[in-house]
């Protein structure tokens, strides 16, 4: 469940910033696995579900990483890589340990991934912000 909520919000706002209909897939996959595993039905597509999810999060983060190569943009396509080795461990054998190590290492790598941003940000001077 943690891992649906929070494929929603991270890939809401990724989708948001891409700015793509197709990219509002990754947010839809995540709210519908999270329902479908919070209803009860079989965990084999709640799991499917989230997979498909963390491949287009994936694919997206490999737009951003084209448009912006920078080590916090390869470390958001390595962290969106590992979290869908790790939903499709747990969609294969369903044994959450495995799912939760790569769940956990999607979230710490995102969350340095989403640091080395900030503080890029927060380095450029105010004439070059582009907004």
């Amino acid at each position: 469940m943690v891992g649906g909520f929070l494929g929603v919000v991270i890939a809401l706002e990724r989708a948001v910033a891409q700015a793509e209909r197709w990219a509002f897939l990754a947010p839809g996959l995540a709210g519908l696995g999270s329902l479908a595993l919070l209803i009860g039905l079989p965990t084999q597509l709640g799991a499917a579900l989230l997979v498909a999810c963390s491949a287009v999060l994936m694919i997206i983060f490999g737009l951003i990483h084209r448009v912006r190569p920078e080590r916090s943009t390869i470390l958001l396509l390595v962290s969106a890589a590992v979290w869908l080795v790790g939903n499709a461990l747990w969609l294969a054998d369903r044994q959450s340990q495995r799912w939760c190590r790569g769940g956990l290492a999607f979230w710490c790598s995102l969350s340095w991934a989403n640091g080395w941003s900030l503080r890029r940000c927060r380095s450029l001077g105010a004439n070059e912000h582009s907004w």
